[in-house]
């Protein structure tokens, strides 16, 4: 983290959040799949870490809430990188086995079924997560018909 003072002086704010998504978001996006979902302490550790490291770049002097920061840089916490991974890894897999003629009806709403967990340890499974994250998406977001279309969408709307 030294150098993040040293280049935060020199670099304009292009290029910092150039290093900041090839340095910092490239190691948070390694494996997020898998340590997304541990408990909430590490998820908290992680965070606090990745507000230090967005606070040291791009010169937030606490004058500014961080989640503002996020917001304004367009740049996703913890929680919203896990989504994004997920969510985009699993979209077209979700979508292309559900039979859209059943969805033209305005009273039928998708809703996957994700399995009855009584655990911590089951909530962190894939066969419940993916579920509960695609129940959570608007309808407008369903079907989109490219990759690009999916990864803006669901990028400004974990943004929210």
């Amino acid at each position: 983290m030294p150098k993040l003072y040293q280049i935060h002086h020199i670099l304009n704010l292009e290029n910092r959040k150039g290093v900041y998504f090839a340095w910092v978001e490239s190691h948070l996006r390694y494996g997020i799949e898998l340590y997304g979902f541990t408990s909430e302490d590490n998820i908290n550790r992680l965070q606090k870490i990745q507000n230090k490291i967005i606070k040291i770049l791009f010169k937030n002097n606490d004058v500014q809430p961080t989640n503002e920061l996020y917001k304004e840089l367009k740049i996703l916490n913890i929680k919203g990188l896990r989504n994004y991974v997920v969510l985009l890894k699993n979209y077209f897999n979700v979508f292309n086995s559900i039979d859209k003629t059943v969805l033209n009806s305005r009273r039928v709403s998708l809703h996957l079924k994700a399995p009855l967990w009584r655990n911590l340890y089951g909530k962190r499974h894939t066969d419940f997560y993916i579920p509960e994250l695609f129940n959570t998406l608007p309808k407008e977001m369903w079907f989109l018909p490219s990759f690009n279309n999916v990864k803006k969408s669901l990028h400004n709307w974990l943004l929210k």
